[in-house]
Formats: structure tokens, C-alpha cells, sequence
């Protein structure tokens, strides 16, 4: 989707880096400068899934901050790709001795 605006110098640069701007004859043209597809979230019980723990525990752990977490309005969410990394930090490694 993209629109036509005319140029303005008074952006702000948050808005810069969401969009990518291109001049054509007077007329700034406007796309949207973020991925086509955005990751789906998942809900405690899928999150829950995945981690193989209990819900409720899930959403312990997000509302303490111990598991990365968006929290919109009053319902929890959670990226399938951030939950594998905290997973994969979580595990200590055996080629390094314990610090």
C-alpha cells in the first residue's frame, strides 16, 4: 500500500524509519518500510505449549520478567522466536566450565 504526499522537512525520525520515502516530481511517495509479514503472537496457552509448561505458570514468569513478553491491554502475548532464545539461554553450556 503506499500513498502520495507532498514533501515536508518536519517529520519526525520515528516516522522516518517506519516509512521509506521517494521523490517523484514534487510528490513524495510513501511505503511502508517493515516486513511484509509480521511474526504471529501466541496466547499463554500456546506459549505454554511450546515451553511445555502450565499456563498459569507462563504468566507468572512474564508478569516477574522472566520470560520475554508483550503485554497488550490486560492479555499476554509471547514471539515463538523469543521464546526459543530465552529457552536456548536458559540452557548452560558444556563446553565452558560454570562461572
Amino acid at each position: 500500500m503506499t500513498a502520495l504526499h507532498r514533501s515536508r522537512s518536519d517529520h519526525s525520525i520515528a516516522f522516518e524509519t517506519l516509512v521509506k520515502a521517494t521523490d517523484i516530481g514534487g510528490l513524495r511517495e510513501i511505503t511502508p518500510n517493515y516486513p511484509k509479514t509480521l511474526e504471529p503472537l501466541l496466547i499463554p496457552g500456546e506459549a505454554a505449549a511450546y515451553l511445555r509448561l502450565h499456563s498459569k505458570t507462563v504468566i507468572r514468569k512474564a508478569r516477574e520478567g522472566q520470560i520475554p513478553a508483550i503485554r497488550i491491554g490486560k492479555h499476554w502475548r509471547f514471539r515463538a522466536s523469543d521464546l526459543t532464545a530465552w529457552a536456548a539461554s536458559q540452557v548452560p553450556s558444556r563446553c565452558q566450565p560454570a562461572e
